[in-house]
């Protein structure tokens, strides 16, 4: 059993903030991160983007390359998942029943793809973008299709960030590519109409085919194998060599919820990055926490929120106060 310090549960951006927040604020513990992912944190939003336009290597996503984690003594179980939080003995249990004491533990546990829950959900050529493994497993499906990218169809289900960066990207290397949004417009939930419109009519312009107020009711097969239909409640149907399902995400709250500490739609934390628990702080997408100048809990999925929350946590692990800084992106369309 390891000696007491700073436990960090996820590999996410918020954590590789933390573990530099901490040393910026003075802990001079030990710092350990435990992640499930096999690689050192690393940037999520060019996944969709430059990563799957393969334009951006996975070297070049890593947020800090593995000598600036060792320069400041930060220590990484990486392939590790936790399996259980035993807040009264200050313990948490790997998958592999190893179990490690701290003194401080934080939760920068992200968030999940929402799975669409129809009929041929389960079909290959379904998938989700969410790490850099769904992104690998999508390339390596589209490389396995038959044809040229101009004769394979896409469909993008979901018309928010992920759904229209995704539909670029493919666009870019040539795949024909349809985008099926349930709401009256693309990007009804996060911006106003002017900017929904733009980016409309730059994705228009660029041939993606924008689909709106249509709800995929059922994914097709006509071998009972492979997805190649996505219907629609409507009766419409379209033909897809491959669906790509952007349709947000659930906060990873279950860890949490296990051990007692306080979830909603999230984590819930305070405006310190706070938990229930005074030696547990939270930061990053897992979070539900509370805006006072707005008079409002919310649950922001943006980098800068995970960073400004990470600050704030750290802070909090050294026994100082620092606010969570941000506006909520939710009400600019609104101020």
């Amino acid at each position: 059993m390891s000696s007491k310090g700073c436990l960090i549960v996820g590999g996410s951006h918020a954590a590789a903030q933390l573990v530099a927040s901490l040393r910026q604020e003075g802990w001079q513990e030990s710092i350990t991160v435990i992640s499930d992912s096999p690689l050192l944190p690393y940037q999520r939003p060019p996944l969709s983007k430059g990563f799957l336009a393969q334009k951006v290597t996975q070297q070049q996503l890593l947020i800090r390359p593995e000598s600036a984690y060792q320069k400041h003594d930060i220590q990484f179980r990486l392939n590790s998942k936790v399996a259980a939080i035993d807040r009264h003995a200050h313990r948490v249990t790997l998958a592999t029943g190893e179990q490690l004491e701290y003194a401080k533990l934080a939760l920068c546990t992200g968030a999940r793809a929402r799975h669409l829950e129809i009929c041929g959900a389960d079909l290959q050529g379904v998938h989700y973008l969410r790490d850099l493994t769904d992104v690998e497993t999508i390339q390596h499906d589209l490389s396995e299709l038959a044809g040229p990218p101009e004769k394979i169809n896409v469909v993008l289900v979901g018309g928010g960030y992920i759904g229209l960066e995704t539909a670029a990207s493919l666009r870019s290397l040539g795949y024909q590519v349809t985008v099926i949004e349930a709401a009256p417009r693309i990007l009804q939930r996060v911006t106003a109409a002017p900017v929904a419109e733009f980016f409309a009519e730059l994705h228009q312009a660029h041939g993606v085919k924008l689909v709106t107020q249509k709800q995929v009711a059922e994914l097709m097969s006509r071998d009972g194998q492979r997805v190649d239909q996505v219907v629609c409640t409507d009766g419409s149907h379209y033909s897809a060599d491959c669906v790509i399902v952007g349709i947000g995400v659930r906060p990873n709250i279950e860890l949490a919820e296990q051990a007692g500490i306080d979830v909603s739609n999230g984590i819930l934390v305070n405006e310190y990055a706070q938990t229930n628990d005074p030696d547990i702080v939270a930061a990053g997408d897992c979070t539900f926490h509370r805006i006072e100048h707005y008079d409002l809990s919310v649950r922001l999925e943006s980098v800068p929120n995970a960073m400004e929350q990470a600050k704030s946590a750290a802070a909090s692990i050294c026994g100082k106060t620092k606010s969570i800084h941000g506006v909520a992106m939710v009400l600019v369309g609104s101020i």
